[in-house]
């Protein structure tokens, strides 16, 4: 049987993929009976059912078979690359993803300056009833879109095509699975986010003191070293329970493992720090691009004042009015879009350092499927 096959779907021709990545389409339901295959250096098209019995028999051996081509280290110049390689390659599906979490996340956004929370009476009903649909569709479509990023950028770094409507039947699949993870993840977040500041709020308010200082900076030592903790151990939550599948508790641990592994390797070459460089980035391009996109905004909003009291009038105008304007509403949305386009970056290059600390661990012998 060839190594090599091309596969004809509605009139197109993908390929070459290998007989894994059929067994794994077939698995999927992604290659059914009616679909054609013909080899690769071949001519004749034949049914993907005739081959059905061959795509179901496990190798004798898996130690013999090489790891898939895109499970190989690579530099940290090389995960930027093909970070922005994978994300051109299926722009419009990691767009519309991001879309479907940007979108009800905007509407919460422009509609809470309405609700004036100190005068509930003088509050927009209609801003109340939006804000609350939306609220409710984004915490709704947070598993797909994360599930999505994860499986698109797989196929993509892979070489299979990357097909909207197939990512976002598979991503379905993984909907419970990502709740539940995001539910512990984000609430562990929360929690040495929320309580400690509270805590020392309490503390400062009620007995001012050294004591009180002392104890308040004792807790926001704690809060940073439980903050950076949860970040070694959430880095490949979403990686490793979309693309290895191994149930709640066991993606924790596999995250946890891949995160702490790579201890004999420089620092820099460490997924740990390599994590942490990457977010930085991002966070940096999302703040430059960001305020450039409010640039054009203020321009027009400053039309007309002469002088920089005119201008600080006019800011401290737009910042003491309860609802925003339509200039503001504008800027909101744009900004939406801006962010939206941004997102899937961030998923995307935790894919590629997923793949790479991967190879890097199994090349320094450390056990990661158990």
């Amino acid at each position: 049987m060839a190594d090599e096959w091309f596969v004809r779907v509605q009139g197109k021709d993908y390929g070459p993929v290998d007989l894994d990545t059929l067994r794994e389409w077939k698995r999927e339901g992604r290659l059914i009976a009616d679909n054609e295959l013909r080899e690769a250096d071949g001519e004749n098209w034949v049914k993907a059912e005739t081959l059905f019995a061959t795509l179901t028999e496990v190798p004798v051996s898996s130690s013999s078979v090489p790891p898939p081509s895109y499970l190989r280290p690579r530099t940290f110049a090389q995960i930027i690359g093909e970070t922005f390689r994978i994300y051109r390659k299926g722009w419009l599906t990691f767009f519309v993803l991001a879309l479907i979490v940007a979108i009800p996340s905007t509407v919460a956004q422009v509609c809470f300056p309405f609700l004036h929370f100190a005068q509930p009476e003088s509050a927009s009903p209609i801003a109340l009833t939006a804000a609350t649909v939306a609220t409710a569709f984004l915490f709704t479509l947070w598993p797909i879109f994360v599930a999505g990023i994860q499986i698109a950028s797989a196929d993509a770094a892979a070489g299979q095509p990357i097909r909207l409507r197939d990512v976002l039947q598979r991503a379905v699949r993984f909907w419970p699975e990502i709740a539940k993870l995001s539910l512990i993840v984000y609430g562990n977040y929360f929690v040495w986010s929320v309580v400690p500041v509270v805590v020392i709020l309490s503390l400062v308010a009620s007995q001012p003191g050294i004591v009180s200082i002392l104890l308040a900076m004792g807790i926001l030592a704690l809060q940073v070293f439980m903050t950076a903790r949860l970040w070694v151990n959430f880095l490949f939550w979403q990686q490793v329970s979309v693309l290895e599948k191994p149930g709640t508790l066991q993606s924790l641990r596999e995250s946890q493992r891949l995160a702490r592994s790579g201890t004999s390797a420089p620092w820099h070459e460490r997924p740990v720090w390599r994590g942490a460089l990457l977010a930085s980035i991002w966070i940096l391009l999302l703040i430059v691009v960001s305020s450039g996109s409010e640039i054009p905004f203020l321009l027009v909003r400053l039309q007309g004042t002469t002088s920089p009291e005119e201008i600080i009038a006019k800011l401290q105008t737009v910042a003491s009015t309860p609802t925003p304007d339509a200039l503001t509403l504008a800027s909101y949305i744009f900004s939406s879009f801006i962010h939206a386009l941004l997102r899937p970056l961030l998923g995307i290059v935790f894919v590629v350092l997923y793949f790479d600390t991967k190879a890097r661990a199994s090349q320094t012998g450390i056990r990661t499927d158990e």
